[in-house]
Order: C-alpha cells, then structure tokens, then sequence
C-alpha cells in the first residue's frame, strides 16, 4: 500500500516528464557572432536541409543570412563537432548553388576563421567586423583548394 506521499511523488515525476521543452535560443557564442559580423540580422535555425531522403539525414544551420547558411562553432572542441562537420560538408556538396559558411572563433584580435563553401572552392578568410564578413561573402577572400565533387 502506498503512502499519501508516496502517490504524490509519482504524481509529480509523471508532470513534470509531460512538461513541454521549451525552444532553445542561440548559445553566447551564436549571439557573439551575431552581433559582431552579422549586425543582428542574422535568422536563428531557419530550416532543415534534408541531405539524404534514404537514411533520412538533415542538418540545420544557426543562421541564415544575405543567402548564406552559417555554422557557428566555438574555440573548444566537442565530440559532436565531428558529426557536425559531416553533416556541413554534406549539406553543402548537394547543395552547391547556395554559399556553406563554417565560422569558429579564433580568439580575441583576429575574430573568427571563417570558410565558405560555394560551387567548386572553399574560400578562408578571418572576419572581426561587419563590413569584412560581407566583403567576405561577396568572394575576397583567399582560396583554400577546390573540392572534389
């Protein structure tokens, strides 16, 4: 037989299982590269990109700005980073019409390291401000290498 307190405490494990997620935000790294390349206009998580229709894979960018997707990283490695590379480069081989933006922060002084991809080449630049970030969309930038289709 159980207790009063005990019926109560399933009753709150049950609730609070039910309780809605509620959408999460940009990180502070996000925010910062927001704010300082992409004047705040940048749009958060604008849509999934399905990659593969068979094993069903997407990847969704952090923003989407002047029709370029951006991925945001920070300077600490984390194990997903990996599977988030894979699924960049994927979603930019199919789609190679549309600019691939991979940005990680280089530290203070020199911004972040960005490289994007569009058509055949990847082009690397770092962007500390605004007006260089845009600059570095319209195509001045060192080339990489090309890739490999």
């Amino acid at each position: 037989m159980l207790t009063v307190k005990q019926l109560n405490a399933r009753i709150r494990r049950k609730v609070r299982a039910r309780a809605p997620k509620k959408p999460k935000g940009p990180n502070l790294n996000e925010t910062r590269f927001n704010r300082l390349l992409l004047a705040g206009e940048g749009l958060y998580e604008p849509c999934r990109i399905i990659i593969t229709r068979k094993k069903k894979r997407r990847y969704t960018p952090d923003f989407l700005y002047r029709g370029a997707y951006i991925e945001v990283k920070g300077d600490y490695r984390l194990r997903s980073e990996d599977r988030a590379r894979l699924a960049f480069e994927f979603a930019a081989e199919a789609n190679t019409g549309t600019p691939f933006v991979w940005a990680r922060w280089a530290g203070i002084g020199k911004g972040y390291l960005c490289e994007m991809w569009y058509k055949d080449e990847i082009l690397e630049r770092y962007c500390l401000t605004n007006e260089e970030f845009v600059a570095f969309l319209a195509g001045n930038a060192e080339r990489k290498d090309k890739r490999k289709i």
